[in-house]
């Protein structure tokens, strides 16, 4: 009887850690919002964000807002538009950051290359993410290599 008591204060005990490190984890994010706007204090639209200097899908919406989560540890949160500009700015634990982009790349960011993979479909190419329907594939050098047989022998 002893033995099941202590058997399940331990695993009560092992649980209520276990709670705690959990909560403790999701403590560390915090959730930054703000606007990204030009000079002139147009909206910039579709501008990508980075964390210390590293590409997320966060993207500002029509009106230039954007919403993003981050870690207390983050230093720098940077935004880029191809047509006006970068900026960066020091994270020191705001909740609000609002970038002024002057038309000028100043940021270090790195952007991903991402190629995009187009697939013929017969009556035009699509890209692979957007192939609603199954697609076959077949080596190049398969086709090159195929073997012909003649037919009048």
């Amino acid at each position: 009887m002893k033995k099941r008591i202590i058997l399940v204060m331990l695993i009560f005990a092992f649980i209520a850690s276990q709670i705690q490190i959990f909560a403790q984890g999701k403590s560390h994010r915090v959730t930054v919002t703000g606007t990204v706007k030009t000079t002139m204090e147009e909206s910039v639209d579709d501008a990508f964000l980075f964390v210390d200097g590293l590409q997320t899908n966060i993207k500002t919406n029509r009106k230039g807002n954007y919403k993003i989560k981050i870690t207390r540890e983050t230093n720098t949160i940077s935004v880029y538009s191809d047509s006006r500009g970068s900026e960066e700015i020091n994270y020191t634990g705001q909740d609000r950051i609002d970038f002024v982009l002057s038309g000028s790349f100043n940021a270090k960011i790195s952007m991903e290359q991402k190629t995009k993979e187009l697939v013929n479909v017969g009556y035009g190419k699509v890209e692979r993410e957007k192939v609603t329907t199954s697609v076959g594939s077949v080596n190049e050098d398969r086709i090159r290599k195929q073997q012909f047989s003649n037919i009048f022998s």
